[in-house]
């Protein structure tokens, strides 16, 4: 899961609610390249919609240049593959935005007042 593909994608402009639910969907599932491979059936049960439906909104997606759609395979083995259009300016390298630093430094906790009543 790409938490920045998540956040970059509820910021985007779609058309309709649907369009806007697959792509977060779509991002979910996402590697680091960006690419994911959720059948028709398993995306329409997430979107809670059928599957021409989330074929409708690939299109969408795909013609305002949100996502690529590669059709992959033969015959009745035909699956997508699809390519989410992250820009480069986005995605930012979380290791090196972090200002945690683990110089293997443990903290000391408090111990408890042994003293004190609740109530």
């Amino acid at each position: 899961m790409s938490f920045q593909a998540i956040s970059w994608a509820t910021k985007q402009k779609t058309d309709c609610n649907g369009s806007k639910l697959l792509l977060i969907m779509l991002c979910n599932y996402a590697d680091k390249d960006n690419r994911c491979y959720p059948s028709l059936a398993h995306l329409s049960e997430l979107c809670c919609c059928s599957t021409s439906s989330v074929q409708r909104y690939a299109r969408k997606l795909k013609k305002c240049n949100l996502i690529k759609v590669e059709k992959v395979g033969k015959g009745l083995k035909k699956h997508n593959h699809y390519t989410i259009n992250i820009p480069k300016s986005v995605v930012v390298n979380l290791t090196s935005n972090t200002n945690i630093t683990n110089k293997n430094k443990f903290i000391k906790q408090k111990g408890r007042n042994k003293n004190f009543i609740a109530g």
